[in-house]
């Protein structure tokens, strides 16, 4: 019988535990790798399809019969292979189990497979299940899943982009190429495209489109594109190409500021602001968009109408054109007598139409060898059908003040100005009637009391003796009517209505726009 001492004991049973635990460890390996051969088994392909036909049977026949006929039919075909099935399998069973709805996201899931299986197209297959992997790695995002799987068919067979209450968007011609971006989220690359939005029962088109859709946003980042003005009665004449621009496509327009005009009418194109929007007005003429603005840079537009040139910026509203100022000055337009200047106004807008040319607020000046007839606030129009040049004073403001002869220094109380471009004389006269009426015409030098007294009013002291006092505290003969508010203690609207008396009645001049004054000598 052997004597064990303590430490050989000690050592035995370190032995001992050694072999137990490298039986036990070996038991644990052969367990795990069943285990993960398990995991890795493949799912039977005709018991998946019938669960599929049963899950949509309980949603729709129809749908039912999609699965069993069409849909098997396509993933069943050998050019797919196994790998792609289990791969489709695997993805409908992780919408199962993030509780997404079935007739959205699952079935939405298999029309789009449905699409790529049928073309055999395994680059799009590869690029759209690179994007299925975000929402795989992000189970939270749920709805957005929905979405997504939702719109694959209309995506892969119709160029679908969104499809919301308000607007569908699609992208009709052009490449279009699935892929993720930098944080691995879904994007839709467009290549020179056509952009078609739908809404209201209408439509708007782009051509010519580049840039990048992104799911998660539901907006396009656009880099460039072209604009024509289809359906409208400029069609054919303005073309607008813009640069980086973006769109909300849950809505049906959208505007941009880096949009170039050209066309036909002009040489060198314009910059500036270019909104679109889905307009339901089926009457060509009354349709106000494509819309571009001009930022700067001026047009001339010879003959707008035989012997009326136009110089300024530009407005394109659909099938409605205008004028505005650029360039910080005035649009201009001047009308000749035999190819002498005889008319120019100027103005911030000018609204073009077949028949006519028209101005609220222009500045005039008839020119008449070294005389001239000028108004600073006048309605004028030009009437094509009758070849006739109209200017009328306006009912409120500074128009109301009269006509000025700048050579004999005389006011005119008349109502309008005619001139016939093909006619000798210039006719004023009162619109409302066709007979001779008395006018009165004032020398700027005379003096009336009565018409002194009557600008004073029932206020106790005269507008002109308090313009006069201030003038001398403030020692200046020009300001804004906000400082002459704070002079007289009034609000600035009384201040500007007591200036507009004095400008109508010849002794200062107001911009309105600026609301600036000075003084006559």
């Amino acid at each position: 019988m052997c004597d064990f001492g303590l430490n050989d004991r000690v050592s035995f049973y370190l032995r001992c535990m050694r072999r137990a635990f490298c039986v036990v460890f070996g038991l644990l390996w052969v367990a795990m790798v069943g285990i993960a051969q398990n995991d890795t088994s493949t799912e039977d392909v005709p018991a998946f399809l019938k669960d599929m036909e049963r899950k949509a049977a309980e949603v729709d026949s129809d749908l039912a019969k999609w699965v069993r006929r069409d849909f098997s039919y396509a993933f069943e075909d050998n050019a797919v292979g196994e790998a792609r099935r289990q791969q489709l399998i695997a993805v409908v069973r992780f919408l199962e189990e993030n509780r997404t709805k079935f007739s959205v996201a699952v079935m939405g899931y298999l029309k789009g497979a449905k699409v790529l299986l049928a073309q055999k197209d395994w680059n799009n297959w590869a690029d759209w299940h690179r994007q299925i992997d975000h929402f795989i790695s992000h189970p939270k995002e749920r709805k957005a899943s929905e979405s997504f799987m939702a719109q694959s068919q209309g995506l892969f067979s119709q160029g679908l982009l969104l499809q919301s209450n308000a607007a569908t968007w699609f992208m009709r011609t052009g490449s279009i190429q699935l892929a993720v971006n930098g944080e691995g989220e879904p994007v839709v690359h467009c290549t020179d495209g056509m952009m078609v939005c739908l809404s209201k029962g209408d439509s708007m088109r782009m051509h010519d489109v580049t840039g990048t859709y992104r799911f998660l946003d539901n907006r396009f980042y656009g880099t460039k594109a072209k604009i024509d003005w289809e359906r409208t009665t400029n069609e054919g004449q303005f073309e607008a190409e813009l640069g980086e621009f973006e769109i909300r496509m849950r809505g049906s327009s959208f505007t941009t500021e880096n949009a170039r005009l050209r066309s036909s009418l002009f040489d060198l194109p314009l910059e500036g602001v270019l909104g679109m929007k889905v307009q339901g007005e089926a009457k060509v003429h009354r349709r106000t968009y494509p819309r571009f603005e001009s930022r700067s840079g001026r047009v001339l537009l010879e003959d707008v109408f035989p012997g009326v040139t136009y110089e300024g910026g530009l407005q394109v509203r659909g099938s409605k054109l205008a004028g505005m100022s650029s360039d910080d000055r005035s649009a201009e337009i001047s009308v000749f007598n035999h190819d002498t200047l005889f008319i120019r106004c100027l103005s911030d807008e000018v609204l073009f139409s077949d028949e006519s040319l028209d101005a609220t607020h222009a500045r005039m000046s008839i020119l008449l060898g070294e005389d001239s007839i000028y108004h600073p606030d006048i309605k004028i129009k030009y009437l094509d059908n009758l070849k006739t040049f109209r200017a009328t004073r306006q009912l409120e403001g500074v128009g109301q003040q009269p006509f000025l002869d700048t050579y004999h220094a005389v006011e005119m109380e008349v109502e309008a100005v005619e001139w016939p471009l093909d006619g000798p004389a210039v006719t004023f006269r009162r619109l409302t009637s066709d007979r001779p009426e008395p006018a009165a015409f004032r020398s700027l030098d005379c003096f009336e009391s009565d018409v002194y007294d009557q600008m004073m009013g029932i206020d106790p002291i005269h507008p002109l003796a308090e313009l006069a006092r201030y003038m001398a505290r403030r020692g200046v003969k020009s300001f804004y009517s906000e400082e002459y508010a704070d002079f007289l203690g009034l609000q600035e609207e009384q201040a500007r209505m007591l200036l507009i008396g004095l400008t109508n009645a010849g002794y200062v001049d107001l911009d309105l726009a600026t609301r600036f004054c000075e003084v006559k000598p």
